[in-house]
């Protein structure tokens, strides 16, 4: 029996999400939610778009002139 997959609203945009830190490596939280806003029509606040990036595998380093990563 395969796990659950917990549904998001935000599943469809996942990729154009993913690939916004790699796309800029020093964009913060508030440009990831504008991009979104204008370029998807997603209203998304910044706690929420951490939490999805965590459990993508992404950390952000709190060290200035750092980006974000992704372990594994």
């Amino acid at each position: 029996m395969e796990p659950s997959k917990t549904t998001s609203r935000f599943d469809p945009h996942e990729k154009f999400i993913v690939a916004l830190p790699q796309d800029k490596t020093e964009i913060s939280f508030d440009e990831m939610v504008a991009r979104l806003a204008e370029e998807r029509a997603i209203a998304i606040d910044w706690s929420t778009l951490s939490k999805l990036l965590r459990a993508r595998g992404f950390t952000n380093k709190k060290r200035p002139h750092t980006h974000w990563s992704r372990s594994a």
